[in-house]
Parts: structure tokens; sequence; C-alpha cells
């Protein structure tokens, strides 16, 4: 019981560091696109984005919605199965590769990639990278108070407690009980699609997602949760993580154009126009 008290907290106490450590990144001002922003004030209208999402679902998210939820429910019905494949397919080789790629769903990977984007960025001055950092920071925030909101009040039993993929006891904080989704998985996908969304490169989406995926699989694979909990998880961290790249590319994109201008001299008027970055 104390280290699963232990590993709730981890995941906590990363979703509170993340946030403090937004904090710090230039108080009073971050350059984004070239100008100043309040790095509280992007997180604040993205937080709003991503949580009234669900008031802004219209007929065209309905097909979509359905494939995630019938998706989700099919794995379930394979859970055990898939569980039995896996754990009957264990090799040194596996063990080494799980091993390692499992850390890329800690937060605390998540909170080191996204410094090293932000420090390159600062030294090199280049604003694409620093903003991946914060985008990625957002990410792995909002990405994770949904997952763990559905942890809690699912209760699904992790398989290594030999109940059966079914076994949901509802609103719970004992991390036995929290299979259901993937925080794992949530965390790399969110870091993997933050990364993707923003370098236009095949050689950048296939590492990102490869890496993703063999971490959501290592949690399969050490028994740690059921295939539909890493599937829902991917989902999940991927959505939130291409919706905060989406909403501040718009952002960027509608403070850039071309604007005209006017002033008055001695001599008469001078118009032009001004590009704005």
């Amino acid at each position: 019981m104390g280290l699963e008290r232990g590993e709730l907290k981890k995941n906590w106490l990363s979703i509170v560091l993340s946030i403090f450590i937004l904090s710090f990144f230039f108080p009073g001002g971050i350059a984004f696109a070239s100008e100043k922003r309040n790095i509280f004030s992007r997180f604040g209208r993205d937080f709003k984005y991503i949580f009234t999402s669900p008031l802004r679902l219209g007929k065209s998210d309905v097909l979509p919605l359905s494939a995630i939820l019938l998706g989700t429910c099919g794995l379930m019905a394979l859970d055990e199965d898939i569980r039995d494949s896996v754990q009957d397919f264990n090799s040194n080789s596996w063990d080494e590769i799980f091993s390692f790629s499992k850390q890329f769903g800690d937060g605390r990977a998540t909170l080191s990639i996204a410094g090293i984007f932000y420090l390159a960025g600062k030294i090199f001055h280049d604003e694409k990278s620093q903003d991946t950092a914060i985008s990625a920071l957002e990410s792995f925030i909002f990405s994770g108070l949904i997952c763990s909101t559905l942890k809690v009040l699912t209760g699904r039993s992790r398989p290594y407690r030999e109940e059966g993929s079914g076994k949901f006891y509802g609103p719970t904080f004992a991390n036995s009980k929290l299979s259901f989704p993937s925080g794992h998985a949530t965390v790399a996908f969110s870091l993997a699609s933050v990364i993707a969304s923003e370098y236009d490169s095949l050689l950048v989406d296939i590492s990102a997602y490869t890496i993703a995926s063999l971490t959501a699989l290592s949690r399969v694979y050490h028994d740690r949760h059921w295939i539909s909990d890493v599937a829902l998880g991917a989902i999940i961290g991927t959505l939130v993580g291409r919706a905060v790249v989406y909403q501040n590319k718009k952002e960027n994109t509608e403070n850039t154009g071309i604007f005209p201008w006017a002033r008055a001299r001695e001599s008469g008027f001078e118009v032009g126009f001004a590009q704005k970055f």
C-alpha cells in the first residue's frame, strides 16, 4: 500500500511541478512568435480551450467519438487474451527494450525533455523549440488531469491483481485500482504528439510515435495495464497534444499579417503597409 500511494503521489507531484516550472519561464512575460506574452495568460487560454471542447462538439464529431468508444470496448473484450499472449512472450531483449522505453511515460522525463527543448531554443534563438517546450508542459498537465480523473472515477483493477479485466471499483485512490486509462501511455503520447505536430518531418513523426508506442506497450508487458488502458491513454495524450499545438499555431497566425498604416507629416500624409510577426 505504501508503494501504491507513493506512485500516485509521484504522478500528482509531477503535474504540480510542471505548473511551478511554468511560472519561472521568465516571470512577467516570455517570447512567443517574436512578442512577449504572459505565460499564465497562455496557460489559462489553452486550459479553457481543452476543457470546454465538449461544449463545441458537433455532428461531425459523432463518428470519431463512436469509433473511440467502440474501439475501446472492443479491446476490453480482448484484454485478457492479449495479456495472456504478452505474458508468454518474454525475452531478455524485450526486457531491456521495455525497461528503457517505460521511462518516457514518467513525468520527470517529460519535464527533462521540455527543459532541453527550451534551453536549446534560448541558446540557438529558436522560438519553435521554446514553443515546443511550453506546449509539451501544457499537454502533460492537461492530459494528466484528464487521465487522473478517469483513473479515480473508474477504479479499474490492474491485471496483476488477478481479478479480471471487467473489475471496476468506482471512485478510489488505491493505485492498484487505477488501471484505466494508462498514465504512462497518456504522458508518452502527449509529448510525442506535440513534437510531431511542431516539426513537419516524417522522421520525427516515426521516432516520436515509435518511442511512445513502446512506452505504452511496456505497461502491458510489465502487467501494469490492460491493452485497452494504454489505447485510451494514447488517444487522450494525442488529442490533447495536437489540440494544444493547434490552438497556439492558430493564435500565432491570427497575430501575423500585413496591416496598412498612415501618419501625418508637415508636407502631407504618408501611407504604407507593415507586416506583423
